[in-house]
């Protein structure tokens, strides 16, 4: 028997490289246990961004698409040019009565999309980011009462405009602004929230 053959393998180099890396495999998942924290999964966490970056791509398209709406709802009472007696040639009293229809058609459909949606967004967004002590889908639901209010208060001038017939501004100026604050506030929240188990 040769004299090699007589060492032990821990004392080989093939048979120290494999106790080191067993010792550092075993120090590595003792850290983890200590920490409470699992391995990463990388691509668990790249689906979750995608669905979060999903859902906010989603809230900012329908809310954006709703406030721009009313928006345009709302122009239709600040000018008596709007009115179906406006004193205007036919030709062109026919055009703006057909553009009056789309715009009151958009903000129907565009509403109906809003509170189908709203309250899920609301729920993703918990969902995929919401902690004990910090929930963004409340500060969504904050956007969601500014925008509601705006949308009443424009709703509720154009129902008093078509009944009078009076033209002139809707006094909702204050309850827009609102609704865009309150979005650039949840835009804020999400840029100061990161996932869940993610490195903060």
């Amino acid at each position: 028997m040769s004299q090699t053959s007589g060492k032990s393998f821990w004392t080989t180099l093939p048979g120290i490289v494999t106790a080191s890396a067993a010792l550092l495999t075993a120090i590595a998942g003792l850290i983890a246990v200590l920490h409470g924290q699992k391995p990463p999964d990388t691509n668990q966490d790249s689906s979750t961004e995608k669905q979060l970056q999903a859902q906010v791509d989603r809230a900012f398209s329908e809310a954006g698409s709703v406030i721009t709406a009313t928006e345009n709802l709302e122009a239709t009472v600040l000018d008596s040019i709007w009115s179906p007696r406006a004193n205007v040639p036919p030709d062109r009293a026919k055009r703006i009565a057909q553009e009056r229809r789309e715009i009151v058609e958009s903000f129907d459909s565009t509403l109906v999309v809003w509170q189908k949606e709203r309250e899920q967004i609301a729920l993703r967004v918990t969902y995929l980011l919401g902690t004990p002590s910090n929930d963004p889908g409340d500060s969504w639901r904050r956007v969601q009462a500014a925008i509601d209010s705006y949308i009443t208060c424009v709703k509720r001038c154009y129902l008093e405009c078509e009944k009078h017939e009076v033209y002139g501004s809707c006094g909702c100026g204050a309850a827009k602004e609102s609704a865009w604050v309150s979005l650039r506030s949840f835009a804020k929240t999400l840029a100061h929230t990161t996932l869940p188990n993610s490195p903060r």
